[in-house]
């Protein structure tokens, strides 16, 4: 699983790839700007994020190279 998959318009600021440095700037000023944004973003952070643990980037790992070993 890529890390971008966990990622929603409301846990992150996800932009398209055609957005220029000034709108990128812009974008993170207004998060900083807007108190009620920010904290609702602080807040669904770790339940965004709780199941990515190293246990299961191990396990990942282990899958992805047994499974090219052919075992």
């Amino acid at each position: 699983m890529p890390e971008i998959e966990y990622l929603s318009p409301v846990n992150s600021i996800v932009l398209e790839s055609s957005v220029t440095p000034e709108e990128y700037a812009n974008t993170i000023m207004g998060l900083f700007t807007d108190s009620d944004r920010l904290r609702s973003l602080k807040a669904s952070i770790w339940p965004s994020i709780q199941h990515l643990t190293i246990e299961q980037m191990a396990q990942r790992f282990i899958k992805g190279v047994s499974s090219i070993l052919g075992l």
